[in-house]
């Protein structure tokens, strides 16, 4: 009974291996699914014709941000986890030390987007310098 039950599964995943693949990219040729491909290259490389290094650096930048936040968060919470299950207060610790360097992270990301979202103000235009304001 186990000899015919490992046939049938070993003829099964050959039967899947070879028939499967062919029937599921039959769809792959139908006019509307072919437009949308293609409507979607195109728009790929119309991205990729308007290259802008500032906005990448600014993407690159962002990305690194967030997968800092998410490992720091990450950390803070399986060292937490991990601090409970073990009932150890050295973990406790170290998962203290992880959610401090996660709050700084964040506090000093907050600084510099208001920093970049402040206006900025003028201390002096050729119009009026400093110097003849204070002095008079």
């Amino acid at each position: 009974m186990l000899t015919v039950t490992i046939w049938v599964l070993l003829l099964g995943g050959l039967w899947g291996a070879f028939v499967l693949p062919s029937f599921l990219d039959s769809g792959a040729d139908s006019p509307a699914r072919s437009t949308r491909s293609f409507q979607g290259e195109i728009a790929k490389l119309a991205a990729l014709n308007t290259f802008d290094p500032v906005a990448r650096a600014r993407r690159e930048l962002r990305a690194r941000r967030r997968r800092t936040v998410s490992t720091l968060a990450a950390l803070a919470v399986l060292t937490l986890a991990f601090a409970l299950w073990r009932q150890s207060w050295a973990w406790f610790g170290v998962n203290v030390v992880f959610d401090a360097f996660l709050i700084a992270y964040v506090i000093k990301l907050v600084e510099i987007r208001n920093r970049e979202l402040s206006p900025v103000i003028p201390l002096a235009t050729n119009e009026n310098p400093v110097s003849e304001a204070v002095n008079g």
